[in-house]
């Protein structure tokens, strides 16, 4: 495209379209959108300039068209990015709730295990207390034991 754009910036205007003929007929093949719009836009300006125009007017028409594509395209690319960048924060959302549901869960746990604990301690400090209670009383049965005995 490079090489019809010289041509024409010279006004030398048949080579420009032998090398816009070139740019789109394998623009058609490797489906270069781009070049064939460039190389359209340049075939109408050439036909408008020779005053030829049934072939300016079929060439704007090509251009307009192939503008389309290329705007419809830009279109559906950004509905997509834009429906995969919904998804990849539906993705981040659910993480973040397992990881809020793992804290809760540890959290829960923890508390569980706290609660049991101090509910053992609670027990065993009661058990300590009844045998303290127990070896008093044991004394002091054996202390009345004794004073009764004398």
């Amino acid at each position: 495209m490079a090489i019809a754009e010289s041509y024409f910036a010279i006004q030398n205007y048949d080579s420009a379209l032998v090398y816009c003929n070139s740019v789109v007929e394998k623009g058609k093949i490797i489906t270069f959108n781009e070049g064939l719009q460039k190389s359209y836009h340049m075939m109408y300006q050439i036909y408008k300039i020779k005053n030829i125009k049934d072939s300016a007017y079929n060439y704007l028409e090509k251009f307009n068209d192939i503008r389309d594509v290329i705007f419809n395209n830009l279109k559906l690319n950004d509905a997509q990015n834009m429906a995969m960048g919904e998804e990849l924060k539906s993705r981040e959302l659910a993480e973040q709730k397992a990881k809020q549901q793992k804290v809760i869960f540890i959290i829960v746990l923890a508390s569980i295990l706290l609660a049991i604990s101090i509910y053992i301690n609670g027990k065993r400090k009661q058990k300590e207390k009844l045998r303290l209670i127990d070896r008093k009383s044991t004394r002091l049965n054996s202390s009345h034991e004794w004073i009764s005995r004398m």
